[in-house]
């Protein structure tokens, strides 16, 4: 059962993958927050998440319910 929430993982490092690997069952939607760009649209595209560079800007154009 996947809850209807939205969940930011910022930082694409081990916990950041854990975290997302985790989170990818759990909610609805996972947004990618890292200045790795690399890494960040390899995360974002394998979970089919949204990929930030800048913290600021994620909260400016997502509802996120937790971080």
């Amino acid at each position: 059962m996947k809850y209807d929430l939205t969940a930011a993982v910022i930082g694409s490092g081990y916990m950041g993958k854990q975290h997302l690997d985790a989170l990818n069952s759990l909610v609805k939607k996972t947004i990618v927050c890292t200045n790795d760009e690399k890494t960040g649209k390899e995360l974002a595209e394998k979970y089919s998440s949204t990929l930030y560079t800048d913290y600021n800007k994620m909260l400016e154009n997502e509802k996120v319910d937790f971080v």
